[in-house]
């Protein structure tokens, strides 16, 4: 099993806004700027396959969803898709991957 330590950012407190996670400093700055209580913190993180094993086993996945706040690619990069391939994967972006202008 795969860990390693991840920024993970939450903010709060601002007016008809939900608490958020975010990962893009821009964002973070835009959250201070609307008076929100921006912290970060460090959480480990396991890979995409790892959970698969653990969980996954070798039955097949119907349904993946991923939204982890800016880390999509690196999601990705950690599952073995020659072992599970899931029928369907939704990946909740915020337009990250078109704003950044990376392709991943």
């Amino acid at each position: 099993m795969i860990r390693a330590p991840v920024r993970f950012t939450t903010a709060a407190g601002a007016a008809n806004i939900e608490p958020v996670s975010a990962y893009y400093d821009a964002l973070c700055q835009q959250h201070r700027d609307a008076g929100m209580d921006v912290r970060n913190q460090t959480v480990q993180s396991r890979t995409l396959a790892a959970i698969c094993e653990q969980y996954a086993l070798d039955r097949p996945i119907h349904f993946l969803k991923i939204d982890v706040e800016g880390h999509e690619e690196t999601v990705l990069r950690g599952m073995d898709f020659s072992r599970w391939r899931p029928w369907i994967i939704l990946i909740e972006t915020h337009g990250s991957a078109t704003r950044s202008g990376k392709p991943w």
